[in-house]
């Protein structure tokens, strides 16, 4: 339950285990990453939120945002990123209206961290 200037409100999310991604590349890429650090704050957010990442290696960088119905709602692609201390803010208008559980992937150097967010009102 989230407490507005309008009262309590609840927050309704469901979560599933297990989306279903059919880019294979996935498969080849560790799980647990050794390169890649990130922090999302404020988490939840309202209207955007900020990812702050580090990477270790030269590599491209993509962000992959999933809804929690696992559906792909935003890329962003970073080519050629040096190693380094990276923020990226994200806005409700690159991932939509809808409030609930967002899910962050960041793939760099065939390594991939996840993360997730709450987007409440």
């Amino acid at each position: 339950q989230n407490k507005t200037s309008k009262g309590i409100k609840t927050l309704r999310t469901a979560y599933y285990s297990k989306a279903e991604n059919k880019n294979q590349n996935y498969r080849s890429k560790k799980l647990i990453s050794e390169n890649i650090e990130a922090k999302i704050y404020p988490n939840p957010f309202m209207e955007e939120f900020k990812l702050d990442y580090n990477i270790t290696k030269n590599s491209n960088v993509r962000i992959e945002i999933y809804d929690n119905s696992g559906r792909l709602v935003t890329t962003i692609h970073k080519p050629n990123q040096l190693a380094g201390y990276y923020t990226e803010t994200i806005t409700s208008n690159e991932i939509g209206k809808q409030q609930g559980m967002y899910h962050i992937r960041i793939i760099s150097a065939n390594e991939v961290l996840s993360k997730t967010v709450i987007r409440g009102e």
